[in-house]
């Protein structure tokens, strides 16, 4: 093996480590278990009402024409149920039980809000056809009975097939797994009926403390995480505007970032706030259709947001105007229905003056909300008559941005404090400039500025390797062997035969040249002072520069030898070497150094 092919595999091999390195650190923690939050904004924590869902995928549990054995699956050590779904994995929803029953008890209609539907004691588990009395009770979608918001768990609850939906809290789950032939009991574990789930088992939790899902793996060892059950998530909430200054009538894309605001692992959540007054769960759903809007089930939260572990969090304002000159307007777009520009909503549960804005969730369980749709139009946009300088401001967790208006008067899309000539159509950004320290004509591309025109000591180029070396750039001829890349190509030049006879050939010329230069001064004794200072000077020069040829020489000799080493021609030297050893002889020179070639390529 030579020298290149011995570092190509090394860079190979260093460029699949990192390769494997950065997919691990994107995956999930666990082979098997999956836990919702570990998606969002915030992976290793929930609050408030947040439902969580546990999933489990495990090659061996999957079959759903075979009878599976449910995965032992536990909370603080408490067992979660959980069902097998069409598609193989199981499944399992959790949350607080004091959480989920105050978010119940804001509910204006059944199906609408944040409604848990039913929540029955644990005893109760044959309403589901299990057992649950591991859990504090638990939350039922489908059927009757039991209590609806923060009353004592208690009465029984009961279900029949073709009983209502009323659950808003868990709306995309996936189908449990039907019975089959007698054998395969509905989701595995022996529903009473596949209607029943989904639904949400409960227990209490400690605030700042964490919730442990473990998954007791059976042959293997126990899978868990650990998220932390707080109310700082206001802690990490962030409001992020896609611009500094915008135009007359563009589109102001807002972003929240908020993981408490995520209350349905399985679909996208909608929040819309009244932005001076009020905010709104679920008033639109997903296609931006009304679904509370105009109804009882459109409830006010604002007044509940402390109770439900909000900190700064989930307040929402808009300040449109800057001196009484409108600044921004509110729109439709695919994710609201207002009644016109500035309008209520279509519905009327948030009035014009209010300033109804909705943000929709970009994945489920992301915690992150956009007021935009998929084709970026956004539902906040400038007005046509906001001047220069003029601002609104948007406000979430006491965060307050400015949504700054500037103008664009050559009419090229870029605003007067970003163009470099708002009075040519032709002239736009600034352009990027390269610092040129070594005055080569080539820039240093880790030193750049932005600027309009070129600064003094940069230049356009982004190409030099070396900024500090003027005979090091790109247009330079690099030197073979002498580990120095004066091309810039990023590597230096290969050494080849013909180099070495060049560099024999012009060290014979230099011992010939310094041989006459001595035999002419040896042969001429007549000569002056001058002339033998003369002679005397040029036989130095010829030294030193025999010197320098004679190392570059073994260089490129060295470099050669090196190539034509392999590992198993190293064994070979290192065998031979420890059997004269073993003799008492004296390894040779020549040998010690090939060890010591060998020694340096192959530590």
């Amino acid at each position: 093996m030579n020298k290149l092919g011995l570092w190509g595999i090394v860079f190979v091999a260093i460029f699949i480590l990192v390769t494997l390195q950065s997919q691990e650190s994107h995956a999930a923690a666990n082979a098997n278990l999956f836990v919702s939050v570990e998606d969002s904004a915030t992976p290793d924590r929930f609050g408030g009402p947040m439902v969580i869902e546990v999933t489990i995928n495990d090659p061996d549990l999957k079959d759903t024409d075979e009878t599976e054995t449910e995965p032992f699956v536990t909370v603080n050590g408490d067992k979660l149920r959980m069902v097998q779904a069409t598609d193989g994995n199981w499944y399992g929803y959790f949350a607080d039980r004091a959480q989920a029953q105050l978010a119940d008890s804001t509910v204006g209609l059944a199906g609408f809000g944040l409604d848990f539907g039913r929540f029955c004691p644990n005893t109760d588990g044959a309403v589901l056809g299990i057992d649950v009395t591991k859990t504090v009770g638990f939350a039922l979608f489908r059927g009757t009975g039991g209590v609806q918001g923060n009353e004592a768990i208690g009465p029984t609850c009961s279900s029949q097939s073709g009983d209502p939906n009323t659950g808003n809290v868990v709306r995309n789950a996936r189908q449990a797994t039907q019975a089959l032939g007698g054998f395969v009991l509905p989701g595995q574990i022996g529903l009473v009926d596949v209607d029943v789930f989904p639904f949400i088992q409960l227990y209490d939790f400690a605030t700042d403390t964490d919730a442990t899902i473990v998954y007791n793996i059976g042959g293997g060892s126990p899978q868990s995480v650990a998220i932390e059950f707080d109310d700082d998530l206001d802690d990490f909430a962030s409001l992020e505007l896609n611009k500094q200054v915008y135009l007359n009538n563009e589109f102001v894309l807002v972003t929240i970032t908020d993981a408490q605001l995520n209350i349905d692992p399985t679909s996208r959540d909608s929040w819309t706030w009244g932005t001076a007054t009020s905010v709104f769960y679920r008033l639109f759903d997903e296609d931006g259709q009304g679904e509370a809007d105009g109804t009882t089930g459109a409830v006010d939260l604002l007044p509940f947001l402390p109770q439900m572990m909000f900190g700064d969090n989930g307040v929402l304002t808009l300040q449109k105007d800057d001196s009484g000159t409108p600044v921004v307007f509110l729109r439709d777009n695919d994710i609201q229905e207002l009644d016109g520009i500035d309008g209520p909503t279509l519905g009327g549960s948030i009035s014009a003056i209010d300033q109804p804005v909705t943000f929709l969730e970009t994945e489920r369980s992301s915690g992150i909300f956009v007021n935009f749709d998929d084709s970026n139009s956004a539902n906040i946009a400038v007005t046509s008559d906001a001047g220069l300088g003029m601002k609104a401001i948007i406000n979430y967790n006491q965060n307050p941005i400015p949504i700054e208006v500037s103008v664009d008067d050559d009419g090229d899309g870029l605003p007067l404090d970003i163009d470099c000539d708002d009075n040519d159509p032709l002239v736009g950004l600034a352009d990027t400039w390269y610092r040129d320290l070594d005055g080569d004509g080539f820039g240093d591309p880790s030193n750049s500025q932005e600027a309009c025109t070129m600064p003094v000591g940069f230049v356009s180029d982004n190409t030099d390797c070396n900024d500090d070396d003027s005979a090091i750039n790109p247009s330079a001829t690099d030197t073979p062997g002498d580990g120095i890349d004066q091309d810039c190509n990023g590597a230096d030049a290969a050494i080849s035969n013909s180099a070495i006879l060049d560099a024999i050939n012009s060290l014979q010329t230099l011992v010939l040249s310094s041989l006459g230069d001595i035999l002419d001064l040896l042969q001429n004794p007549e000569f002056g002072l001058e002339e033998i200072k003369s002679d005397t000077e040029m036989i130095k020069s010829d030294i030193e520069m025999l010197k320098e040829q004679s190392s570059i020489l073994d260089k490129k000799l060295d470099i050669l030898l090196k190539d034509d080493y392999s590992e198993e021609a190293c064994d070979d030297f290192q065998e031979k070497a420890d059997t004269m050893i073993a003799k008492g002889k004296e390894i040779p020179l020549k040998l010690e150094k090939s060890l010591a070639l060998c020694n340096e390529l192959f530590p």
